[in-house]
């Protein structure tokens, strides 16, 4: 059984998968078998990762993302950082299935291009990182005489929780997991949040 891939769903499908292309005969023998570097290797993943730190495409930066070859694998681009950049599936299918288009400037900055060919307005880079973002953090925070500890997070006296009270019923129907489920929404709905404080 066949099943029918647009040339621009098959693009998009590889361009961060590993294919074998493997070239046949009208009789059906092999008579070339492509190359493999299309996947983009693990090292290079992480760098793309430590570089871009979510998807490229101007004002996204969803971190769930592809790796993108920028001038395509198919059309002789090369798997390496400078012709690869990462975009969330829903720019991808963008670039591949509805004319979008990215090329590199001189600097190595993502351009991007609607399908009537206008420039999409740039988004900044994210700053650079520090090593151990981490550490940079509680010394930016330390500058600014900023000290949170385990309590930053809570509610202070007199304040409401910030916990919602679908949550907090929630919470409480499962502490009392000995009573019925019918038992325990019947009197969780017989309640007002003012009741159960």
């Amino acid at each position: 059984m066949k099943i029918p891939v647009s040339a621009e769903n098959s693009r998009r499908l590889a361009c961060d998968a590993s294919v074998v292309e493997v070239h046949n005969g009208p009789d059906g023998s092999v008579l070339d078998v492509g190359r493999r570097s299309r996947s983009v290797p693990p090292a290079l993943r992480r760098t793309l990762e430590a570089r871009d730190r979510g998807c490229r495409f101007p004002g996204c930066g969803l971190r769930v993302t592809d790796a993108h070859h920028i001038e395509h694998w198919a059309d002789g681009g090369e798997t390496s950082l400078k012709n690869t950049l990462l975009l969330c599936g829903r720019h991808h299918r963008l670039v591949h299935e509805e004319g979008v288009r990215v090329f590199s400037d001189a600097n190595g900055h993502a351009v991007f291009f609607s399908p009537g060919g206008k420039a999409i307005a740039a988004s900044p880079l994210p700053p650079k990182l520090a090593a151990d973002p981490l550490d940079e953090l509680v010394r930016r925070n330390r500058e600014r005489g900023v000290a949170p500890d385990w309590r930053s997070g809570m509610p202070r006296a007199g304040r409401d929780h910030d916990v919602p009270w679908a949550l907090e019923a929630a919470a409480l129907e499962a502490l009392d997991a000995s009573a019925p489920l019918s038992a325990r929404l019947v009197s969780l709905s017989a309640q007002s949040p003012a009741d159960a404080a």
